[in-house]
């Protein structure tokens, strides 16, 4: 149960927050899923009173259920307490810290309490079967997390010392970036922090690109909130995806960059999911749509 030998959930000192980190993703997406569960109009063209010679072809808009029946969102939204389990189990704080802010920002600014009634739902059922099953080996599950044998907790087990010997490094080279992954042979360490990592190992000119990166995506996330010609699914769905990008860039503050999954493969997946979602809304107006591509030349 001691976190250097797994806790509870077995796993290789560091293979847990990588782990939890990548469980947020599908985690959100499923959420999102929950949240925008209804019936969307798409237009279709089809033939109208065809002729011998000629046919005419007109635009219908067609109620397409996309709501799965209820035993499949049951499913779903017993994947949803899975996956926050697995989080929990993992006791990575800084996952647990962002997960948790991730869920209560779903909430307030969906207006809508589901995200936080089923996190806080799943982790007072995970409480309550850890305190039943597990009395008496509550003070190690805690222990090595919160209690007093934990390591570093104000410095988030030397994460903050790891920022000051980078910080140290880069004053003494702010000119020489020493490469991708240059960190661990040319300082013995990792930043545990992505903008502090590319500085180093990218430059000022790598560190400015990774930030133009950032910039792009918010406000390309930020423009399809405020459409009006999108439908309310679709703008619930782009706030999701943007709370889910500041999450997944708050836990990349404590993590080496190079090294997790989240930040080398699943935030593609998730950007390409987010960019194209908004060009698959069906129930924008055709006109409108139509309009605002010429608009653009």
């Amino acid at each position: 149960l001691e976190r250097e030998n797994g806790g509870l959930m077995a796993l290789p000192w560091g293979a847990s927050n990588t782990i939890a980190a990548c469980l947020m993703m599908p985690l959100f997406i499923a959420v999102e899923r929950v949240f925008t569960i209804k019936l969307i109009a798409k237009p279709f063209l089809v033939r109208t009173k065809p002729g011998l010679l000629t046919a005419r072809v007109g635009v219908i808009n067609k109620k397409i259920d996309f709501a799965p029946k209820k035993s499949g969102l049951k499913i779903m939204l017993f994947a949803i307490a899975i996956s926050i389990s697995a989080i929990l189990i993992t006791q990575s704080r800084n996952v647990l810290i962002t997960l948790t802010l991730g869920m209560i920002l779903i909430g307030i600014l969906t207006k809508n309490t589901k995200s936080i009634l089923i996190f806080f739902a799943v982790v007072t059922g995970i409480f309550l079967v850890t305190t039943t099953l597990y009395a008496q080996d509550l003070e190690s599950i805690f222990s090595a997390r919160i209690g007093g044998d934990a390591q570093d907790v104000e410095g988030f087990n030397g994460r903050t010392l790891l920022w000051g010997t980078s910080i140290a490094y880069f004053s003494k080279h702010p000119l020489q970036p020493i490469g991708y992954f240059g960190m661990l042979a040319e300082v013995g360490h990792s930043a545990h922090n992505i903008f502090m990592t590319t500085l180093i190992e990218q430059g000022i000119l790598g560190l400015g690109a990774y930030l133009l990166f950032l910039i792009n995506n918010f406000t390309f996330c930020i423009s399809k909130i405020s459409d009006k010609y999108l439908s309310a699914a679709t703008r619930i769905t782009m706030t999701i995806y943007l709370i889910t990008m500041l999450v997944m860039l708050l836990q990349l503050q404590f993590e080496d960059s190079n090294l997790t999954a989240q930040n080398i493969i699943y935030q593609w997946v998730f950007l390409s999911l987010m960019y194209l979602h908004a060009y698959c809304d069906v129930h924008a107006p055709l006109v409108s749509r139509q309009n605002r591509h010429l608009n653009t030349f």
